[in-house]
C-alpha cells in the first residue's frame, strides 16, 4: 500500500488520524519518506476491512535478513 492509496481512501490526513488514531507526525513521516511501515500497513488493512491491502514484501525481506543473521550467529 502506498501513501497515495491511504490518502485517496481517507481523503484527508485529519480524517486518517481521526479514524485510525495515528499521530499527526506519523502521517507527516509517511508523506516525507513515501513509505508506510509493514506492520502499520497490516493495521490499516485490518481497519479498512481489506479495502487497503498491505504490501508484505518489505516485511518478508526484513524477516529473511533477520533469519540469515540469526543463522550466522549460531555458527
Amino acid at each position: 500500500m502506498t501513501v497515495d492509496e491511504v490518502v485517496d481512501y481517507y481523503k484527508t490526513g485529519t480524517n486518517l488520524q481521526r479514524c485510525t488514531g495515528i499521530a499527526r507526525q506519523t502521517f507527516v513521516n509517511w508523506t516525507r519518506y513515501g513509505f508506510i511501515p509493514p506492520l502499520m500497513q497490516m493495521r490499516l488493512d485490518y481497519i479498512t476491512g481489506g479495502k487497503l491491502k498491505a504490501d508484505l514484501t518489505e516485511l518478508k525481506r526484513e524477516w529473511d535478513e533477520y533469519s540469515e543473521l540469526d543463522k550466522a550467529s549460531k555458527i
